[in-house]
């Protein structure tokens, strides 16, 4: 669901499913791992990307707390800015929440 969420993966059931029955075989210790998992896993990719950029997108949203840092960011920029000032955010992160 979060590579989903995060990743906005559209096989991400597919690719969940593909890391939990690798994981109970053996350990995934390497980027490099879990990329093949996931490049096995997408029967689809766009040419110039590779198939595991998506989901990793969504697992570094995930581990590194992304959405909570940037809401925190945005707080305290609103705290600092002075009445009538103006702030821009640029954020390529996918902020989906179904």
């Amino acid at each position: 669901r979060q590579i989903y969420k995060y990743g906005e993966e559209r096989f991400s059931r597919r690719i969940a499913r593909d890391i939990t029955l690798a994981r109970e075989f053996s350990d995934i210790s390497t980027t490099g791992q879990l990329a093949e998992i996931i490049k096995k896993a997408n029967p689809a990719w766009e040419k110039e990307k590779h198939p595991a950029t998506r989901a990793s997108q969504a697992i570094r949203i995930l581990i590194n707390q992304e959405l909570d840092e940037l809401r925190k960011g945005l707080d305290g920029a609103l705290q600092l800015l002075a009445k009538g000032g103006r702030l821009v955010v640029i954020s390529f992160i996918p902020l989906r929440t179904e």
